[in-house]
């Protein structure tokens, strides 16, 4: 594999997501996990686990496959429009940086047109470059930051030797006066033992005052030296205090970035609702606290039902502004303790806290019929919509939150197969 450029190796990959999503139950949850990875960048060696995993179910699938005879080949404006369909999703959840923003626009306006084969074919390759190249931007703001720190880690390090210089230049001070301590004692017991021996005035005077010399000339040596030191500390304290200004300028420019980058990877941009990023990392940890506590729990998918003809019949704007009102209509029905996330397309997923799945139905039928009777206008014409959910609880039985979410996933089914706008709990 090493021998395979690796921009065609991400190509393949893509290409291989975008034609296998939707086709198996279990291998839907590989491919999501691998998108999510892309998503973020991901580079060939830390896709290498998942792939190997990928391969794996690939043969346990085609192991299991009856034997029955192939399904009709999909026709080729089917198989391009569902292409395109994915391509879209997948660029719609890509947070694009500032630089690659109005490319992105670009294409995705494009991938609502109905190009033809050729036009596809371009337009395929230039989403799969978008992506590598959105993918070499986040891998080389990656190594700016890492370069950063590495910075604030040398100023640190600069910083205390500084702090173990001025530690011991306080410390020289301190053994200095010490040392003129003991010579001011000297020279007073020497001249308290002369007065006593002296034999007349005048030698006394002379030897008194020789000695005098000798403490004056000391404690000017030792005022040159403090001060020279005072100087030296006063310089290495104000070199401190400037590098540390600007080390703390620097870490506060730092920590804003990540937040606007932690703030843009977990939300979704079009309805400002957390993202699948956001769900991912809220339900693992709900699903360890309720195995801690046992506190009801609940999940709850929603789809909007027959989305993609609003976007067929009304065009992709309306469909975002039916999106958007979703959005506030969930949040609007949401208690504080609620999670509520766009999963993805027009998917979106609830956590509920404390409450059980029956208590979950009767919110849900709120909120279904609060949507089915909601006015949506598109330009003057009323645009009809509804919504099915599925709802699972957690169970003592359940060894990952996939658990759930796979039951929820299939009460979701039951109710798009008995008719859509309905609520089913799994039973």
């Amino acid at each position: 594999m090493k021998y395979i450029d690796d921009k065609l190796f991400y190509k393949l990959i893509v290409q291989f997501l975008v034609l296998s999503q939707g086709q198996n139950r279990l291998l839907d949850t590989h491919i999501n996990g691998l998108r999510q990875q892309l998503k973020q960048g991901a580079s060939l060696d830390e896709l290498k686990a998942d792939l190997l995993s990928l391969s794996k179910t690939i043969n346990h699938v085609l192991k299991q496959k009856p034997k029955t005879p192939a399904p009709p080949v999909p026709e080729d404006c089917l198989q391009r429009e569902r292409f395109l369909n994915r391509l879209e999703e997948l660029l719609t959840g890509i947070n694009i940086p500032a630089k690659f923003q109005a490319h992105g626009k670009i294409i995705r306006q494009k991938l609502k047109s109905k190009p033809d084969d050729e036009a596809f074919a371009r337009l395929f390759n230039a989403a799969v470059a978008l992506i590598l190249d959105i993918n070499h931007h986040v891998h080389n703001e990656q190594q700016e930051t890492e370069k950063f720190l590495e910075s604030i880690s040398n100023q640190l390090n600069l910083l205390d030797q500084q702090t173990r210089l001025a530690s011991a230049s306080n410390l020289a001070s301190f053994s200095e006066r010490e040392s003129l301590n003991a010579a001011i004692k000297s020279q007073i017991d020497t001249i308290q033992d002369s007065a006593s021996n002296a034999l007349d005035l005048s030698a006394l005077q002379n030897n008194i005052t020789l000695h005098l010399q000798k403490l004056t000339a000391q404690f000017q040596l030792h005022e040159r030296d403090e001060n020279h030191r005072l100087q030296e500390s006063q310089k290495q304290l104000t070199e401190m205090s400037e590098k540390l200004q600007a080390l703390e300028t620097e870490t506060s420019i730092l920590r804003n970035n990540l937040k606007q980058a932690h703030a843009l990877a977990f939300h979704d941009p079009l309805t400002g609702l957390p993202n699948r990023l956001a769900f991912d990392e809220k339900i693992d940890a709900e699903f360890k606290h309720w195995k801690r506590y046992q506190k009801p729990l609940t999940l709850i998918i929603w789809d909007i039902d027959h989305f993609k003809k609003i976007n067929d019949i009304y065009g992709h704007k309306a469909g975002d502004k039916a999106l958007e009102l979703v959005a506030r209509l969930l949040q609007h029905r949401c208690r504080e303790t609620d999670f509520i996330a766009r999963y993805g397309g027009e998917e979106f997923v609830m956590l509920l806290q404390n409450i059980d799945a029956e208590q979950s139905l009767q919110i849900a039928e709120k909120i279904r019929r609060l949507i089915a009777e909601t006015d949506f206008n598109y330009h003057g014409e009323r645009v009809g919509m509804t919504m099915s959910c599925g709802i699972s609880e957690f169970l003592a039985g359940d060894r990952q939150h996939e658990d759930v979410f796979g039951r929820a996933d299939q009460a979701l089914y039951q109710s798009k197969e008995n008719g859509r706008n309905r609520c089913t709990i799994y039973r």
